[in-house]
């Protein structure tokens, strides 16, 4: 080894043969740019490395792949959304949204191909989850085979009535399958863990500011990024919604308690929805998204969501046996309508007095 190349650190993975693709791809025919090591900078690091290499590939038949990566809006003309996302478009007309992608995020590059679509507006397919798996397809000159269907949002343990795909579920090269009418012709939406089309109930960290810098976090008012953190996201890391999960518990089952006195079905709802947030931290924890040293406490807060929601079912098959047995009738009789005639009265003999 020369005294100029680094040491890989113990424990990291293996550099990705980015420049051996490149190499076969130029035996085969495709020109390559100069690189940019200018725009290296700032970047996920295969695709730094690749930039230092060369800018753009163009294929034998002349189409010209951009490595540059042209930083798109977050709505590209309302048919492709990014949510957190970077979407950098690689070969096509700027004008239109057909054509190649690259989304980043968490410094991952993914690859998309958009093509229009007459009838349900767009047709999407995953390419590849990494550079070096779509250099290696450019090589090997791998078509898109088999399409993956939708599945509705509550199936994938989310809220909304739209349908997407997880991306820890897409096996590239893939094809998204058709959605379904009600649907079709909306833009498509991609987060870092999830693209769907249609309407989805966002979790409460996703709706919170996450721009912000974590070395701004210290400045006056940054309120906002120690916030996002509280909830799981932030300027830092990705974190479980712990403490988001905890409100709703706890708040869920003192619901549930004072509710057996008329209704407890406000306090389970909260209770679901926190069984719902802690199963898609386990959901995140089993893709990788959430690091495994989190994993200890997403369990924790799992059981103890558990067992609150036990809890809330007990209650509830409680409170339908004393309905059932007329508890809830001698209590209206005996209680609840006594007080309302003695509040209705305490007002009319108030307003009596008062003329």
């Amino acid at each position: 080894m020369s005294g100029n190349e680094e040491s890989p650190e113990p424990g990291a993975p293996a550099p990705t043969d980015l420049f051996g693709a490149i190499v076969r791809l130029e035996v085969e025919g495709w020109k390559t740019g100069p690189g940019r090591a200018d725009l290296a900078e700032g970047v996920p690091p295969d695709l730094g490395r690749l930039l230092k290499k060369c800018a753009w590939l163009e294929s034998p038949s002349g189409v010209r792949h951009d490595l540059t990566g042209t930083l798109e809006g977050p709505d590209m003309s309302g048919r492709f959304t990014g949510r957190g996302v970077e979407l950098r478009r690689v070969t096509g007309d700027p004008d239109t949204v057909a054509g190649l992608w690259m989304s980043v995020v968490n410094g991952q590059v993914r690859v998309w191909a958009l093509e229009p679509d007459g009838q349900q507006g767009l047709r999407v397919s995953a390419i590849a989850a990494s550079l070096e798996g779509w250099l290696a397809q450019l090589v090997a000159g791998t078509e898109t085979s088999g399409v993956v269907d939708p599945l509705p949002l509550p199936d994938l343990l989310e809220v909304g009535d739209g349908v997407g795909w997880r991306l820890a579920d897409l096996v590239p090269p893939v094809r998204l399958g058709r959605v379904p009418e009600e649907v079709a012709g909306e833009p498509f939406e991609l987060d870092h863990e999830l693209i769907w089309v249609g309407q989805r109930v966002l979790p409460l960290d996703d709706f919170m500011t996450d721009t912000v810098p974590v070395d701004d976090a210290a400045l006056p008012g940054a309120a906002e990024p120690a916030l996002d953190e509280l909830f799981g996201q932030g300027g830092g890391r990705p974190r479980p919604r712990t403490a988001l999960i905890t409100s709703l518990l706890l708040s869920g089952v003192t619901l549930t308690v004072l509710g057996m006195a008329c209704i407890a079905a406000p306090g389970g709802i909260l209770v679901l929805l926190a069984w719902m947030y802690v199963e898609t931290d386990q959901k995140r924890i089993e893709s990788g998204y959430l690091p495994a040293s989190d994993a200890v406490v997403v369990e924790r807060t799992r059981r103890f969501t558990y067992a609150g929601l036990v809890l809330v079912v007990f209650l509830f098959a409680v409170q339908g046996f004393l309905l059932c047995n007329g508890a809830y009738d001698v209590l209206l009789d005996n209680v609840y309508i006594p007080m309302w005639h003695t509040f209705v009265r305490g007002l009319l003999d108030g307003g009596s007095a008062s003329l």
